[in-house]
């Protein structure tokens, strides 16, 4: 069972992690990639979890050192 807390909840609740296609301007450069973000199974917002967020702040610059060689 997974717990974070929810800022909106105010409580730590349990959460499901999506899998969510996200488009964002980096530098010079537009591009999308697949991210993966917590919600609240009780309010679904979106839950802020580091380490997810460093994961996809890693997935955004590989993509983006893709894109430009």
């Amino acid at each position: 069972m997974m717990k974070e807390y929810c800022y909106n909840c105010d409580a730590d609740v349990e959460y499901s992690i999506k899998e969510v296609m996200i488009e964002t301007d980096m530098k010079d450069a537009v591009f999308s990639y697949l991210a993966r973000i917590a919600y609240c199974n009780d309010c679904g917002e979106e839950i802020y979890i580091a380490g997810l967020s460093d994961e996809n702040i890693k997935t955004a610059n590989k993509v983006y050192r893709e894109l430009k060689g």
